[in-house]
């Protein structure tokens, strides 16, 4: 026996009509993505993701990248901030989202609906890579692997998080994880090869998700290397002696495979560091109080914000009282999601993956939440290289809801195998994937309207002939201050001509 291989048992194909299975994977796909994007689809294509800011800056820099790949713009000039240069480097440069939104650019449609359907493009990706790892890698059932998919794609953390559509780049982590899954199950076979090409495919992917949101690949990195910890205590726990023979047996190999991915990583992350190093050293990084201030209680694991369908109107008032007005907040995890994931340890305590996904999640949540003032946040951020890059460290949880969906369909799979031949049960299963699922249903931000975004920008008069740059003072909003600004960035962009304006995080 092979210690770092699995048995014959979880390798065997799922039983499964073929010609069913993706009929099945297709329609649930479909009905998650047409749900969660219903505002897209019901207002005929008019209700846009995203916001007046955060939202409308991603389209700032996809644009750019369209000025950059027509040779129009440096890579690291975007045409606000003007005189200054480099200035991609104070935000997200979102290099993952730009083939599909250039894509549909040269289709011909409008930077607005070319950004709803690139978003819409990004969380579809999600869904067929973490049920491929849920069915294919983890063995799981059809309707378990169908409900995890689903439960990551309309996740009520993204419903809420929807202004900042930078997070979402979260889909890319269940194909990162499928990628080196896939090269520990089969490095000792005679798919090796194969096996290798995964590797250093995830690792290029991990270093382009660092030029698309740092913050997604940071936590992705923070997440990888909890699970390889957690991987390691438990294996050595379970079979010691084997643990250590497979290691001291392939220890050359593991190096030369790893060795080799490190530098295709160290390679590919060279545009990133090329954006944002002269950044770093202009800014320092955050300070730990500014981090500190956005940090949530730890008592807002059940925080789903006011426009949780199902228990907003409950917990909202709570949370509200509990916590500052300022931070982020509605990034919890719906009550009965987390006893459903909670129980899934508990029923599987003998494998392996679920009980080291469950302690990933709860380390990942607990070292980004203040208990009083005091944090675990704090021992990162002196130690670990990149902390000070996070302002937002709650932002941890899209990761720790990836990790509960996969709990989530480890629960249905165990509930399905004892429900075998009970027909009652087999119903009571559905309907709690069908409770589930309805946790998740949020109203979310407003988000953009097109047909007002467009006759805004249509009714501004064209540039004067002599104009070389230009600074907008934007009545619009005076509450908040920054639309103005991004109004002037995307003037900037579709005229060719530098503004004085801009607008980032810092």
């Amino acid at each position: 026996m092979r210690p770092l291989r699995y048995s014959h048992e979880l390798n065997a194909r799922p039983s499964v009509n073929d010609r069913f299975e993706p009929a099945a994977v297709f329609l649930a796909a479909s009905a998650s993505i047409l749900y969660f994007f219903r505002a897209f689809f019901l207002s005929r294509f008019d209700r846009i993701c995203g916001d007046l800011g955060d939202g409308r800056y991603c389209i700032v820099v996809l644009e750019h990248w369209r000025a950059f790949a027509a040779g129009h713009a440096a890579l690291r000039d975007p045409n606000f901030f003007a005189p200054y240069h480099g200035v991609l480097g104070y935000s997200v440069a979102l290099f993952l989202y730009v083939p599909p939104y250039l894509m549909l650019r040269a289709s011909g449609l409008d930077r607005y609906l070319a950004f709803e359907w690139t978003l819409i493009a990004v969380r579809l990706l999600g869904f067929p890579s973490l049920y491929a790892l849920l069915r294919r890698k983890f063995r799981f059932a059809l309707f378990p692997s169908l409900l995890g998919a689903s439960l990551f794609t309309v996740a009520n953390i993204a419903s809420v998080t929807g202004a900042h559509v930078q997070l979402w780049l979260v889909s890319f982590v269940p194909l990162l994880a499928f990628l080196v899954y896939h090269y520990f199950e089969f490095r000792w076979t005679p798919r090796h090869r194969a096996a290798r090409a995964a590797l250093y495919a995830a690792a290029v992917l991990l270093a382009l998700m660092f030029f698309s949101d740092f913050y997604i690949a940071y936590f992705t990195l923070l997440a990888a290397a909890a699970v390889g910890a957690w991987w390691l205590i438990v294996a050595f726990l379970q079979r010691r002696a084997a643990l250590a023979a497979a290691f001291r047996r392939n220890r050359r190999a593991l190096a030369i495979d790893f060795g080799v991915a490190g530098a295709i990583f160290a390679t590919a992350l060279i545009p990133f560091l090329y954006v944002y190093l002269p950044v770093l050293a202009i800014t320092g990084g955050r300070s730990y109080p500014e981090t500190f201030g956005f940090m949530r209680n730890w008592r807002d694991l059940f925080d789903v914000g006011p426009g949780n369908w199902m228990w907003g109107s409950r917990l909202g008032p709570y949370y509200a009282r509990l916590n500052p007005p300022y931070g982020e907040s509605g990034l919890g995890i719906p009550p009965f999601t987390v006893f459903i994931a909670a129980a899934a340890c508990v029923l599987n305590r003998k494998r392996r993956v679920v009980v080291v996904t469950g302690l990933t999640c709860a380390a990942l949540y607990a070292v980004t939440v203040r208990f009083g003032i005091h944090s675990w946040w704090w021992v990162l951020f002196q130690a670990v290289p990149g902390a000070k890059g996070i302002r937002a460290p709650g932002r941890m949880n899209h990761l720790v809801v990836l990790g509960v969906a996969i709990l989530c369909a480890a629960a249905m799979d165990s509930a399905l195998r004892w429900a075998r031949g009970r027909p009652w049960a087999v119903l009571a299963a559905i309907g709690l994937a069908a409770v589930l699922l309805a946790e998740q249903a949020n109203g979310g931000p407003d988000g953009l309207v097109r047909a007002d975004e467009i006759a805004f920008f249509h009714a501004l008069p064209a540039p004067p002939p002599q104009c070389r740059n230009f600074f907008a003072i934007d009545p619009r909003y005076a509450g908040t201050p920054f639309v103005g600004q991004i109004d002037a960035m995307l003037v900037a962009r579709q005229n060719s001509i530098p503004t004085l304006n801009g607008y980032s995080g810092w």
